[in-house]
C-alpha cells in the first residue's frame, strides 16, 4: 500500500530530524564553550560555566537535556509549520452532534474484517 509506505517514510524522516536537531544542539553548546576549536576555553566559560555549573553534580547534564528537548521541540514545530504552509491545503474540522443510524447508513453494503 503506497500510502502506508509514505507514512512510514514520513515518520522515519521525522525521527532523523530529531536526531540531527539533538546533534546540532550539542554542537552549539560545544562551540560556545570553545570545544573542538583547539583553543583554551574563554574566561567567561571558565568562571561562569565550569566553576558554577559543571561542578554541581547532574546540573550540567540536566541543562543539556533541557536544551536538547527545547531544540527538538522547536525544530518539530518549525517543520510542521513549514509543511502546512507549503501544502496549500486548508483543513476544516466540524463536529456534528447528530445521531447516526448505522444500520440505515450501512444498508446493503458488505462489511467485513480483512486480516
Amino acid at each position: 500500500d503506497a500510502s502506508a509506505a509514505n507514512e512510514r517514510a514520513s515518520n522515519s524522516l521525522e525521527v532523523m530530524q530529531i536526531i540531527l536537531a539533538g546533534s546540532f544542539a550539542f554542537d552549539i553548546i560545544d562551540r560556545l564553550a570553545g570545544g573542538t576549536l583547539n583553543m583554551p576555553p574563554p574566561s567567561w566559560v571558565s568562571d561562569g560555566v565550569i566553576g558554577q555549573i559543571i561542578d554541581i553534580p547532574m546540573l550540567w547534564f540536566s541543562l543539556n537535556m533541557v536544551w536538547l528537548f527545547l531544540m527538538c521541540y522547536l525544530l518539530l514545530r518549525l517543520m510542521r509549520w513549514l509543511g502546512r504552509r507549503a501544502s496549500g491545503v486548508l483543513t476544516l474540522r466540524i463536529r456534528v452532534n447528530k445521531r447516526v443510524n448505522i444500520g440505515e447508513w450501512v444498508g446493503g453494503k458488505r462489511v467485513g474484517i480483512k486480516w
